[in-house]
């Protein structure tokens, strides 16, 4: 595109491209001056009509006129491409500003600055009749003299507008939407106002008032939660300020300023002296006191205080900050794994987990030069989450290889020696700092085994563990607990499980806690920041905390990290990767792969369990993260994104009923996993199950009548059925072993599940007219969740060769005679998910792209 002449607008350069177009900086040769041009995507006004419409409302648009406002000049259209004409602006995003310059906030007199202006050019816009609908950070630019323009106005509504009136609509970046649009719900001006409450709590904070790891826990956040004080953030904030943030930002849009101009009114109340008033702090005290009296109180505070710091161990010296400096990039292979980033201890180099070579090994790079080696290049199979050793010789790391285990190898390679024997292994290990014992954990449990031999101890205690690390004296022991998802305390205990201490709870997704060399601080990974980040918080040599957690790194989308010995570097695995749900076409003659695949809807947040409706014209599905799971539906196509829960509980699996009305799903919602339904157009969710036992997995009986789920209620799992009226409780199955993932057949004939009855997980089939079930195949593998083609003749299952899941394959298997057809392969490290559903012309799954690599910042104390 770039030095084209597009009718009379030369194209001179790329500036960026988003969700909502690409823009580039142009000349406008008649009239000699710069523009900014924004290319539509095709899907905004497909057809004729909706393109009429789109020209009608960008007039609209086009006709608002002031100094906040980015000036829509045309909007034009040639060979089918439409673009709109804009001023341009040359200045910074709003967002760069505010997040460039943490860990320090903007000042006040910069932020009324701003939020005068923003609700300025609102109140013109509101006054035309002109509805924003996507104001965001990144929406509003900051010219070269610090003059506001609000860009985009009017494109969101025009993008948007005839999608917004739909009931099963969204529109907006997560964080910033209001209550009402993330409803769906029909929405007037004070959409804009509750936006605005949230840029201006970002400006004083440089966080969002609403956090979430994903969309849904976001979304979540906003409609049912109170966002955490601006002052436990900065504790300057002027009372008046925090006031008029928290009335944009009420739930109900009937309680928030009722047009941008009443806002403007009392940020223009806020004058040099409410500036100057600490929130809480009177600037003068009249009240005259007796010198007794003031004796008295001043004894009594000292005696307060001097407990206070025994208490808190307060009496050392300040622990002082650490802060980021220089930081870079180095590594840029995208094949890195998400665990085992690590600094050697004298911080020369750095381990990672790679499969760059096929397979997933361990690898060792250089830092000053970038070399790198592969250290487990000896096995074709998983070798991860390396850990160095105390002194910096070896490497401790997870292995597939002779039926699983901890493994140990040389930083120079070699064969490794195997020091602990189990295929379950859950966290990553740690040495101990004398680096005579390796901890880990199993199914839960703190495990300790000596390096040189012997049997593995388990350490008693009273929840489940993960991600161990001991204190550099070797005296304490720093875990996360509430395994599973999501690890929401911090606990400190001694070596033998004695004398535990809560470090920190809900604070955000804990992951990673790691001691500081000196033993004052406790690094760990939180999403309490609203994304992936490093926190820091300053303990005691037991673990208690002695001041509150603080954030060390904004906006990273850390995963694991690793603090040098000398605590001068920080490194972290930066994960930028996604989550897709992909589609394969039936009828091709050879094994497809990935780069077979058509992605129709990605998003960084979690998907899974695929569920398609009976006209084919809708998929169900499970997202997740931060401890939260929701049923969502798209188009097969992607489009109408919407979700039907978002309420903070566990909800997963999703089912359509057989005339397509009604979802059925199992829920933790009220502290177990039983069965619920509810209409696909949303309303009221009914529990069909109300037991102590977890049921999970339903799926619709051909009639409607009854569900399918598997159930662990009998003492093992088997397969049941309810009634969808409630009771009418039965067991389908009578089995020692384990039976899963119920699916009925489009006939109603059979049910087929998965089961470990050989001792491999393969699919069997329940004739619903009664008698034992038969083993459909041997796939002498480890099948998950079948999905049943429309005709009832095949069977699609996705399923895995290796121990540990990542070795992927997707199969159909012939329900007359068995025989198994193999689709489509996977390269090793490409993450394909478990659920998958078929149309009979296409096959639905969903997949984790990875976008990963290595950071390295130095840390300086101050």
């Amino acid at each position: 595109m770039i030095g084209k002449t597009i009718l009379h607008y030369k194209i001179l350069e790329k500036l960026g491209e988003g969700g909502m177009g690409v823009v580039y900086k142009a000349l406008d040769t008649k009239l000699n001056r710069e523009v900014a041009i924004k290319f539509l995507p095709h899907h905004i006004a497909p057809t004729e009509e909706e393109r009429e419409r789109f020209k009608i409302e960008a007039q609209a648009a086009a006709a608002l006129n002031h100094p906040n406002i980015a000036t829509i000049y045309a909007v034009e259209e040639v060979d089918g491409e439409t673009f709109i004409v804009m001023e341009f602006i040359k200045g910074r995003e709003l967002k760069d500003i505010i997040h460039s310059n943490l860990p320090n906030f903007l000042s006040f007199r910069t932020v009324l600055d701003y939020a005068a202006q923003i609700a300025d050019g609102l109140q013109a816009a509101h006054e035309e009749g002109v509805i924003h609908r996507d104001i965001k950070s990144a929406n509003i630019m900051i010219t070269e003299k610090d003059r506001v323009k609000i860009m985009d106005f009017g494109l969101a509504k025009l993008i948007g507008g005839a999608e917004l009136t739909k009931k099963h609509s969204t529109l907006g970046t997560a964080a910033y939407m209001s209550p009402e649009q993330g409803r769906g719900d029909d929405i007037d001006h004070r959409t804009d106002i509750w936006s605005f409450g949230v840029v201006l709590y970002e400006m004083l904070t440089g966080q969002w008032p609403f956090r979430g790891e994903y969309d849904s826990a976001v979304l979540y956040s906003i409609m049912n939660e109170a966002p955490e004080a601006i002052a436990t953030v900065r504790s300057d904030i002027p009372t008046a300020l925090e006031q008029i943030v928290y009335k944009c930002l009420a739930k109900k849009a009937t309680d928030r300023y009722e047009t941008p101009k009443h806002l403007l009114n009392d940020l223009n109340k806020l004058t040099d002296k409410s500036l100057e008033q600490k929130p809480g702090h009177p600037t003068k005290i009249i009240t005259r006191r007796k010198k007794s009296s003031q004796y008295i109180i001043t004894a009594i505070l000292i005696i307060l205080a001097i407990a206070s710091i025994a208490k808190f161990g307060l009496l050392r010296k300040k622990i002082k900050e650490p802060k980021i400096f220089n930081l870079r990039a180095i590594t840029t292979s995208a094949s890195i794994g998400r665990y085992g980033t690590q600094i050697s201890p004298d911080g020369a180099y750095i381990t990672y987990e790679s499969n760059e070579s096929g397979n997933l090994d361990i690898w060792v790079q250089q830092i000053s030069s970038g070399q790198k080696i592969n250290l487990t290049k000896d096995y074709d199979g998983r070798d991860a989450m390396g850990r160095w050793s105390p002194e910096g010789n070896w490497l401790a790391f997870q292995s597939t290889r002779d039926d699983g285990g901890i493994y140990m190898v040389s930083k120079f390679g070699g064969l490794p020696r195997k020091i602990v024997a189990h295929k379950n292994l859950e966290s990553v290990s740690c040495w101990s700092p004398d680096g005579l014992k390796l901890t880990y954990t199993v199914a839960g449990t703190l495990c300790t085994v000596p390096v040189n031999g012997g049997m593995s101890e388990y350490i008693p205690l009273a929840h489940e563990c993960i991600s161990p690390y001991w204190s550099p004296d070797g005296d304490r022991i720093v875990y996360v607990t509430g395994n599973p998802n999501p690890y929401k305390q911090l606990w400190a205990i001694n070596p033998d499980g004695s004398d535990p201490v809560l470090v920190l709870e809900k604070s955000g997704l804990f992951q990673f806690p790691q001691w500081s060399n000196d033993g004052n601080r406790i690094f760990f990974k939180s999403m309490k920041g609203g994304s992936r980040d490093i926190w820091w918080v300053p303990v005691d040599r037991k673990g208690n905390a002695v001041g509150s957690a603080r954030q060390l790194t904004f906006g990273a989308d850390a995963y694991e990290f690793s603090i040098s010995k000398d605590g001068s570097h920080l490194a972290y695995m930066r994960d930028r990767g996604y989550f897709s749900i992909c589609t394969i076409p039936h009828g091709i003659d050879r094994i497809l792969n990935i780069i077979d695949a058509t992605q129709i809807l990605s998003q960084k947040e979690g998907m899974d369990c695929l569920a398609l409706s009976p006209d084919h014209q809708w998929l169900a599905f499970q997202t997740y993260g931060g401890g939260k799971s929701d049923i969502w539906l798209a188009r097969t196509n992607g489009q109408d994104l919407t979700p039907l829960t978002v309420d903070g509980s566990l909800n997963t699996y999703p089912s359509f009923s057989p005339d397509g009305k009604w979802i059925a799903f199992n829920s933790e919602r009220n502290g177990n996993n039983d069965i619920y339904i509810m209409p696909v157009a949303g309303g009221q969710i009914s529990a069909l199950t109300h037991d102590l036992s977890s049921d999970q997995h339903p799926s619709w009986s051909v009639d409607g009548k009854k569900i399918i789920f598997h159930s662990d209620r009998s003492g093992n799992w088997d397969l049941w059925s309810v009634s969808v009226n409630g009771g009418d409780l039965q067991q389908l199955t009578f089995s020692s072993a384990t039976d899963y993932f119920p699916t009925c057949s489009p006939d109603g004939h059979y049910v087929c599940f998965i089961s470990n009855r050989t001792g491999m997980w393969e699919p069997y089939l329940l004739s619903t007219a009664g008698g034992d079930p038969k083993q459909l195949t041997e796939i002498r593998a480890h099948a998950i969740r079948g999905s049943w083609a429309p005709d009832g003749r095949t069977i699609y299952f996705n399923y895995y060769l290796d121990v540990d899941g990542t070795d992927r394959k997707i199969a159909a298997v012939s329900v007359e005679d068995g025989s198994i057809r193999k689709i489509m392969e996977f390269n090793k490290g490409d993450n394909l998910q478990g659920g998958l559903v078929a149309d009979g012309e296409k096959l639905f799954f969903v997949t984790y792209f990875d976008d990963t690599d290595i950071w390295l910042a130095d840390l300086v104390y101050e």
